[in-house]
């Protein structure tokens, strides 16, 4: 099942799957924060073993068990003392922590499926509705600023032909350099 980025939740996917043993939620990846601190992703996480492994190497353990959560925590010296602890720890003087989710082996299972080859085509596929109701809403359809449901419907109907204008506008500008065709009559 090819879903947006609102359905990439752990449990949701274990629902999912535990409901047909052979479905499958594909969503694209979340962005990663722009803070300047390495992401959890960067970290090698072994759910059979216990463990996370950082980019220095390090280890810190943790007790995994599904539908729990968890947490490794590396040691606040070796953090110290490691050349990658201004990219990593935010508070001087402590270990960094990972989190580990209750579902993290299906969130674990989604990050391996996006990096599949096929995985931008499958994502050409996903719906655009809710791409087009994120678009409608920030145009206004989500909260009225009048008082009143005529004037509110009216605010919703203003909205949804601005976002229908610009969509005809792109679609528009993509025919523009069409050339019309002559058909023969027979």
């Amino acid at each position: 099942m090819v879903a947006d980025q609102q359905y990439a939740a752990g449990e949701l996917r274990e629902q999912a799957q535990s409901h047909d043993e052979g479905t499958t939620i594909v969503t694209k990846a979340s962005a990663l924060p722009t803070n300047g601190y390495l992401h959890k992703r960067e970290f090698e996480i072994d759910l059979e073993a216990g463990t996370v492994i950082c980019l220095a190497e390090q280890v810190a353990r943790f007790r995994f068990r599904p539908g729990h959560s968890s947490e490794a925590v590396f040691d606040a010296a070796t953090c110290a003392a490691c050349p990658l602890v201004g990219m990593c720890v935010k508070t001087p003087g402590q270990g960094r922590t990972i989190s580990i989710y209750p579902y993290e082996h299906q969130l674990q299972a989604a990050a391996e499926r996006r990096r599949q080859p096929d995985f931008p085509a499958l994502m050409a596929q996903r719906p655009t509705v809710e791409r087009k109701q994120a678009h409608w809403n920030h145009k206004g359809g989500r909260r009225s600023r009048y008082i009143g449901l005529r004037k509110t419907r009216l605010q919703a109907l203003w909205s949804a032909a601005v976002v229908n204008i610009e969509r005809l506008m792109v679609i528009g500008q993509a025919l523009d350099g069409l050339r019309p065709v002559a058909i023969a009559a027979g």
